[in-house]
Parts: C-alpha cells; sequence; structure tokens
C-alpha cells in the first residue's frame, strides 16, 4: 500500500463510520410509530452535528498534544518567540475546538512575544468570548490588558471575575499559580484588598488541599 493511500484510510474510515452510525439512526427513528420525516431529518441533523463535534474535538487535542511537549521538552533550550512554527497549529486547534484554553493561552503570549500584539490581544479576548468561566483564560486576559495596554481597571474587572466561585480550573495547581499572578495583577491596579483575598486563597490551597497541589504538581514536571 502507497503511503498516501496509508494516509488517506483514516479519513476514509472516519466517513465510513460516521455514515453508519447516521443510517442507523435514521433507520431507528423511522421505526418509530408517528414520527414524521421532519422528525427524523432533525434527528439526523442532531447526530451529525454530535458526531462531527467529537471529531472536530478528538483531532485537536490530537494536535495540541502533539506540540505542547515539543515546546516544554524537545525545544526546551529555544526561547519562546523562536517557537513561532506552533502558530499555526494551534490557530487550527482553536478552530476545531475554540473550548481548547490551553492553546489561547500560549498562542496570545507567542504572538506578543513575536511583536503581533494587537493579533495575540485578539486571540486571547476571543478565548474569553468563547470560555467565560475559564480561570486561565481570564487571568491571561488581565495580564494582557495591565501589562500590553496599560488598563489597570479592565485588568482589575477581569482578574475580580477570575476568584469567582463559578470559576472553572484545569487542577488546584493551575488555581494556586493563577491566583498569585492575579494577585499581583490586583496590587499593580491599585485593588490591595482583593489581592489579599487571593493570596489567602493561595494558603488555604496549600494547607487544606495539599495533597492535591503536590499531585497536580508533579504531573506537570513529568509532562
Amino acid at each position: 500500500m502507497s503511503g498516501s493511500h496509508r494516509r488517506a484510510l483514516p479519513m476514509v474510515l472516519v466517513a465510513l463510520f460516521l455514515a453508519m452510525a447516521l443510517g442507523g439512526q435514521a433507520i431507528a427513528d423511522a421505526t418509530i410509530a408517528d414520527v414524521s420525516g421532519a422528525d427524523t431529518t432533525a434527528a439526523v441533523g442532531r447526530a451529525a452535528s454530535s458526531y462531527l463535534t467529537g471529531i472536530r474535538t478528538y483531532v485537536a487535542a490530537a494536535l495540541w498534544n502533539r506540540i505542547d511537549p515539543l515546546m516544554h521538552h524537545y525545544y526546551g533550550g529555544v526561547e519562546f518567540k523562536d517557537l513561532r512554527y506552533a502558530l499555526t497549529t494551534i490557530a487550527i486547534a482553536q478552530w476545531l475546538d475554540p473550548h481548547a484554553t490551553d492553546s489561547y493561552y500560549t498562542g496570545s503570549f507567542m504572538l506578543m512575544e513575536n511583536d503581533r500584539v494587537d493579533q495575540g490581544i485578539t486571540m486571547a479576548e476571543r478565548g474569553v468570548e468563547a470560555n467565560p468561566r475559564s480561570g486561565l483564560l481570564l487571568m491571561n486576559l488581565a495580564q494582557i490588558r495591565l501589562i500590553y495596554q496599560d488598563d489597570t481597571e479592565g485588568a482589575a474587572q477581569l482578574a475580580e471575575a477570575a476568584l469567582g466561585a463559578d470559576t472553572t480550573w484545569t487542577d488546584v495547581a493551575e488555581k494556586a499559580n493563577a491566583y498569585l499572578i492575579m494577585a499581583s495583577v490586583l496590587d499593580a491596579s491599585g485593588h490591595p484588598d482583593e489581592a489579599a483575598v487571593a493570596r489567602a486563597e493561595v494558603e488555604r490551597i496549600k494547607t487544606e488541599e495539599a495533597d492535591a497541589l503536590e499531585a497536580a504538581t508533579h504531573d506537570e514536571h513529568d509532562e
């Protein structure tokens, strides 16, 4: 089998499985009494959307999982701004899965390190728009507002939003690190009381969630 045929085979299989799944869904719906053609069409549409979303999310994760270790290890001695080779892959991953939060965090600063500040800001804003409860991306945009736009109030508002109870975090290590950054942002923005709240939460995590913090930190170092 030629190399081009081998590369094409996975996509052919994906298309085949998708067709089988959609056909099965349509047949199942058609056998139910009082199900109209419109209902069947809507059901097939929902199934198609679900499967395609799953495929897109899987491919986005595969792309990110391929470049993230390279940036951390193989190119560990290379300056961050010189890793711009990854920007195309990052953009594709975001297009496939708008909820790939790490890609916005990494990509926005990589753009700005390469003097593409406006594009970096746009990417960070797009990340928050698609993931408004992501603590990582709220913290990311807060830093950008302060450092690159000298917008202290905008930075403070984003940092305070990231301190909210409904904010999501990958793990306690990400949360603890972000809270320390947000404390600095809030201090620099003239909000010392809120900064103190952020630092107090870090101390609570160190005391009450020490095992989870150690495990998460250990996992990050192993990646």
